[in-house]
């Protein structure tokens, strides 16, 4: 399974509304601008299955459109102003809930048949492989609330 195969699963698993429902429940206030919950956690687990991954090499793909459609409609979205620079991407990542990371991986493990918004029909060996991969990736950040490393 290809990083372009998980991204399209994580698009249909983690969706927005799942990510607001959560957000909602535990009380985050949410600001619009270019890194959602629902992008960053994309971006640490992206970064985690590339070998090569860096925060720069993420951020790269951000201004490259490869996430565009995990980018929320803020005005520097729109206006297609996004840097390069690390520096908002590493914000974020320092700022994302760890609750918010323990609860989204729980929807995520607990329901992969069915998100909030729509129904996808995986087969069991597809849903354990995304499951798996999206467990290693982020599972010992949401465990002890530690960051991902970087490789730079």
């Amino acid at each position: 399974m290809d990083s372009s195969s998980v991204f399209d699963l994580y698009q249909q698993m983690a969706s927005a509304e799942l990510f607001g429902l959560l957000q909602r429940q535990m009380g985050v206030i949410v600001r619009d601008g270019i890194y959602s919950a629902r992008l960053v956690m994309w971006m640490m687990i992206d970064q985690r299955l590339d070998i090569r991954g860096t925060l720069a090499s993420s951020v790269e793909q951000l201004v490259q459109g490869r996430f565009d459609p995990l980018l929320s409609r803020c005005k520097r979205v729109q206006e297609k102003k996004i840097a390069v620079s690390t520096g908002g991407y590493c914000q974020a990542r320092q700022h994302l809930p760890k609750l918010l990371v323990r609860r989204s991986m729980d929807e995520l493990i607990e329901g992969p048949s069915k998100p909030p918004g729509g129904e996808i029909r995986l087969s069991v060996s597809t849903a354990s492989v995304f499951i798996g991969r999206i467990v290693g990736a982020v599972g010992a950040c949401a465990r002890t609330g530690e960051g991902i490393p970087t490789g730079e």
